[in-house]
């Protein structure tokens, strides 16, 4: 990014652009692609710095306007530019009130509330029908979590200048502060600053600029929730703040600060809040409601001085035409997938026309007179006048015949003792499914994707969440739970409702009227990443402590707003929210474990493991869940910790535990083997501080590839159910997104069960109260102990907590006790009495578990510091470890003594990686204090940390960040490929023979079959390997860190070398076969 006006494109690392060189920067020193990444002005000088460089450059700069004024919009931007561009609007409003003009184009940009806006349409209905004869054009450019300081986009999205002049923006409708009021008011000067800044890059286009201060945060319902309310003064002087810089430059400002809503009351010390604590402006004190949508927009439209001569909800018409126009705008805008439209994988098979139909690009291009049509629609229903159809949208073409359920059951080999039998199908209304779960009634709950992997062209929204009861291990009745959704890839019961992974939003779903079907809707968190689709948040379920787990993909750039602030990962990771503090967390940023992380759970003592979905591997992760500043970037797991290992690519995974199946099955991992159409089992065994897995027997495999499991679920009646996407292409990268095979239409779920076996019969949960809920704890099924758990999450914590307190007074158990205290922090409620006690078990699990809870309640637990410094010297490898995550969750600089004094005692790899981490997360607290720190006086924890803390991180080789973005999806992270798919580069005579060859490969591409030590790979269905794409420099750099690497020694290659061959196949157009390449005997 080239300052906090520009848009931050991004290919995957960030490297911000230092202070004094931002505005430079954007005048004629253009940073290098790497550098192009957020910039945040750290103080006035700073800024100051930037204007007096500006002007030694003033020549330079307005030569640059010319040329820019007179340049054709970059091609990204054709998918939705007109033909020509207008003129820059360069006088203000006509007496400094606020109209629109003939055929204005107004565009809105701000964070969250300002989407949220966008989505409800209430604000342009109320601007629209004041100015109908003039037929205005709006167009959001508003994303979740921008900041002044920070508009990150992906890779080539363009600049503000480039954008709006691409729309004919002639009015901009800015809100900026509400996060940024956070900071408090210290950072006002900087604010100031990066808002001035921000807005000469919107004047560019247009001087008629409208400022929206930030609104006042409201008390939230839940006590766990921060009262943001206490920073109300913050809020207030931010919001002064932007009108005076409205009065600067001749802006319209609107005051949100001191608003007072229609029908509104204030309640408890909150401005806003509606006297009906049912019906609130905002649902956790920052974000806008339903409601609050439509009450700021009647406060902004007053403010305006165009009173609304209707309400949108009385011309449901107009409200709708304008909800379907900004979801085509949306998907044209910033759409799906980008990163193959125009990102870093525009030469990616998925990207390429097919079966009649464009090239990604292409089909982004298709919005555009769909648009015209959209506004031409809102115009002549604000007009009163009779208004077109919408036309219909793209519907997919009919799939190729697909084996039946019963033709496809006599593909499958089964395990030794066990059974498969059909559980639902597409006659059952099972489409395309991603995820399954189940509720505590034992209804059968699946994630349903037949938009993946990208929508129709102005289709609306058609995944869906369907709900089943079973029989007999068999659907029974199944129907629509919750639909309309963008593009699903998870659910999970929850608060009375369901959780749903949705896109870009994680929801929350209820059914008031009990009638099996969702009538309420609630975005709980929104600004999750679209990039790549097959990397969209996935897999959400519960830990043993009420968390909500669930992960990320590489492509996927999330900044997501919460009332703790602003919670951002860049790339594959995980992601955990504590559901009633809304507090956010993120591990493993930048695919340091996997690059497309799919499926967490957690054992029988709480440890958590996640799954790969891009690779064979999966890991325990608690090493590195670390709590760090936003920015934070570990250390790489993957090598550390790679455990499940298996010959080729698997996903999901759960933990069996029952009656129902054989004993050498207790305890195993069950996973979904999508890519060789098999289900694994991996037995799980204790291994220092950490795990090893060794495979067991293929559980079930089909010799047909349209098997594809891509979720695996333990049941209520102790079988395993498996989740058959059933399609007989399962990459997104190796096939066009509109490959007439990418099976659209149909899906299954499979049974597995141990023969002999009888089916667990489940306990009538509905009529538990809680302490009947908690005798289920001791249940010898896994899954009942789950929802038991689960529901006692979710019920009342007054009700709870009485239970539970009474429970634990004369429960003895020790691994009962441990449940209890997940229980406890799933309520937000400490028992430090309770806590000291398990910390002296003699179940090294169960002190294992206490120590993690230390770090949790740390603010609520004053000798939260001493138990951790005893955990660090425990005798058992994992409690230390435990200790040294912990750590990072105390608010102390003492903290940093913790993973000093485990340093001290034996340490294994996952050790030594926690201690890295831990002590670089904390280094922010325990650097300026470090003169004070006396680590008990052991001088070694002092050095050691010291050591570790100054330690500059080896530099990294310039190839592995393309090989890891480029190569690592089809060759893996140890370069040895997948059994008969893709070749390895590891110990390959191909990497470290004949560099032309190699050369000429990443130039142009391989097409057909290739023998790599004996060994043929894409003999069956042979994907081709695309042209690179990358320039000289970066084709030399991964080629030489490919032949430096995985066990290969073979010299560097060089740019010059790269350049010669480029020239001299110049002309050349197709992709290169082996033959070609093969030299001549």
């Amino acid at each position: 990014m080239r300052g906090p006006g520009d848009f931050a494109p991004r290919l995957h690392r960030r490297k911000p652009i230092r202070c004094g060189r931002g505005i430079a920067a954007g005048l004629g020193e253009r940073p290098s692609r790497r550098e192009q990444s957020p910039l945040v002005v750290r103080c006035l000088g700073c800024f100051l710095r930037g204007l007096s460089s500006m002007k030694r450059r003033l020549p330079l700069f307005l030569l640059a306007l010319t040329s820019l004024a007179q340049a054709a919009p970059p091609p990204p931007l054709n998918r939705f530019a007109p033909d020509s561009v207008t003129p820059p609007v360069t006088t203000p409003f006509p007496g400094g009130k606020f109209t629109l003009g003939e055929k204005e184009t107004v565009v809105f940009v701000g964070g969250t509330n300002f989407v949220r806006e966008a989505k409800s349409g209430e604000l342009e209905a109320l601007l629209t029908k004041p100015f109908a004869k003039q037929k205005p054009v709006f167009r959001s450019m508003a994303v979740d979590a921008d900041t002044v300081y920070l508009q990150e986009r992906e890779l080539n999205f363009g600049t503000w200048r480039q954008q709006l002049e691409a729309v004919g923006a002639t009015v901009v409708i800015a809100q900026f502060g509400q996060m940024e009021a956070l900071d408090g008011v210290a950072k006002l000067p900087e604010f100031v600053a990066a808002y001035h800044r921000l807005l000469d890059e919107l004047s560019a286009r247009t001087v008629r600029l409208v400022l929206v201060s930030p609104m006042r945060f409201e008390k939230p319902v839940s006590p766990d929730v921060p009262d943001l309310t206490k920073r109300n003064d913050d809020v207030r002087a931010y919001a002064a703040a932007v009108q005076s810089i409205a009065q600067q430059r001749g802006a319209v400002f609107v005051n949100l600060a001191e608003a007072r809503y229609a029908g509104a009351a204030e309640g408890r010390g909150s401005a806003g809040r509606l006297t009906d604590g049912s019906k609130r402006i905002a649902d956790n004190g920052v974000h806008l409601t339903d409601l609050g949508t439509s009450l700021l927009a009647d406060v902004i439209i007053n403010s305006l001085g165009q009173p609304p001569a209707r309400k949108p909800s009385g011309h449901p018409e107009l409200l709708a035409a304008i909800v379907a126009k900004n979801r085509l705008w949306a998907q044209c805008w910033r759409p799906a997938n980008w990163s193959f439209a125009y990102g870093d994988r525009t030469r990616e098979s998925f990207s390429k026309p097919a079966g009649g139909q464009p090239d990604l690009q292409g089909a982004l291009a298709q919005h555009r007179p769909l648009l015209m049509e959209a506004d031409a629609r809102i115009a002549a229903i604000a007009n009163d006048e009779k208004a077109p159809p919408p036309p219909p949208a793209d519907t997919p073409p009919p799939d190729e015949r697909a084996l039946t359920p019963e033709e496809q059951l006599a593909t499958f080999t089964v395990a030794d003792g066990y059974e498969v039998t059909l559980v639902a199908s597409e006659k059952d209304g099972v489409v395309k499914p991603i995820q399954i779960s189940w509720d505590e009634r034992g209804r059968l709950l699946v994630a349903c994707s037949p938009s993946y992997p990208h929508p129709e062209v102005g289709a609306p929204p058609r995944d869906f969440v369907l709900m089943a009861e079973m029989k007999d291990g068999k659907v029974s009745k199944a129907w629509r739970y919750a639909d309309g959704l963008t593009m699903t890839d998870g659910m999970e019961p929850g608060d009375g409702g369901m959780f749903v992974c949705d896109y870009d939003e994680l929801l929350h779903f209820r059914d008031t009227d009990n009638d099996g079907k969702a009538d309420q809707r609630r975005v709980v968190l929104s600004g999750f990443g679209i990039g790549d689709t097959h990397q969209l948040i996935n897999s959400i379920n519960h830990g043993d402590d009420g968390s909500l787990w669930f992960a990320q993909g590489l492509h996927v750039l999330s900044h997501v707003e919460t009332p703790w602030g602003i919670a951002r990962l860049d790339q594959a990771a995980v992601w955990r929210l504590r559901p009633r503090t809304l507090r956010l967390d993120g591990f493993f940023n930048r695919a340091k474990s996997a690059a497309n992380c799919w499926g967490v759970v957690t054992d029988d003592w709480g440890n958590i493991f996640h799954k790969g979905g891009d690779r064979p591997e999966g890991y325990y992760s608690q090493p590195g869940l670390v709590r760090a500043a936003t920015g934070f970037v570990p250390d790489d797991y993957h090598r550390v910790g790679g455990i499940f290992q298996s010959p080729i690519k698997t996903a999901s995974i759960d933990l069996l535990g029952s009656k129902a199946l054989p004993d050498d099955a207790q305890g195993c991992a069950v996973i979904a083997g999508y890519m060789a159409s098999k289900v694994e089992l991996h037995r799980i065994l204790d291994d220092g501080s950490g795990f090893r897995t060794t495979q067991r027997p293929v559980l079930l495999r089909s010799s047909n590839n349209a098997f594809r499991p891509v979720d695996v679920s333990q049941g209520p009646d102790g079988a395993i159910y498996v989740a058959d996407f059933y399609n007989p292409i399962i990459g997104h990268y190796q096939a066009s997104y509109r490959d007439p095979k990418r099976d659209k239409t149909h899906g299954r779920i499979w049974r597995i069960s141990a023969k002999g076996r009888p089916a667990i019969q489940q306990p009538d949960f509905a009529k538990m109260d809680a302490p009947a809920l908690l005798q289920q704890l001791d249940s010898p099924e896994r899954w009942t102990r789950y929802q038991a758990q689960r529901i006692l999450f979710w019920k009342p914590t007054d009700e709870v907590l009485k239970a539970l307190d009474a429970w634990t007074a004369k429960v003895t158990d020790e691994a009962l006790l441990r449940r209890a205290l997940g229980i406890y922090e799933a309520h937000e409620m400490a028992r430090p009495e309770l806590l000291n006690c398990l910390l002296a078990s003699k179940d090294a699990r169960v002190r294992a578990y206490a120590t993690r809870m230390v770090g949790m309640w740390s603010d609520r637990v004053p000798e939260a510091v001493t138990y951790l410094k005893k955990s660090a010297a425990d005798a058992d490898a994992r409690v230390r470890l435990e200790a040294i995550v912990a750590a990072t969750y105390v608010a102390s600089p003492w903290a940093v003594e913790i993973p000093g004094i485990a340093s001290t005692h034996p340490r294994d790899k996952l050790i030594d990686y926690a201690l890295t981490q831990s002590i670089r997360a904390l280094k922010p607290q325990w650097q300026p204090t470090l003169a004070l720190l006396t680590f008990g006086g052991n001088a070694a924890a002092r050095d050691f940390v010291v050591k570790i803390g100054g330690a500059v991180p080896p530099p990294e080789h310039p190839g592995k960040a393309t090989y890891d973005s480029l190569c690592l999806n089809c060759h893996q992270a140890n370069a040895k490929g997948l059994p008969g798919i893709y070749p390895p580069l590891a110990g390959s005579e191909w990497v470290t023979g004949d560099k032309a060859a190699l050369i000429k490969m990443l130039l142009h591409g391989l097409s057909g079959p290739i023998t790599v030590k004996g060994e043929p790979y894409g003999t069956g269905n042979p994907i081709p390997m695309p042209p690179s794409g990358l320039d000289d420099q970066k084709t030399a750099a991964v080629l030489t860190y490919i032949r430096a690497n995985f066990g290969n020694q073979a010299d560097a290659v060089t740019p010059e070398e790269v350049r010669t061959l480029r020239e001299q196949h110049k002309d050349r157009t197709t992709l290169w076969t082996v033959p070609e390449l093969t030299p001549a005997k």
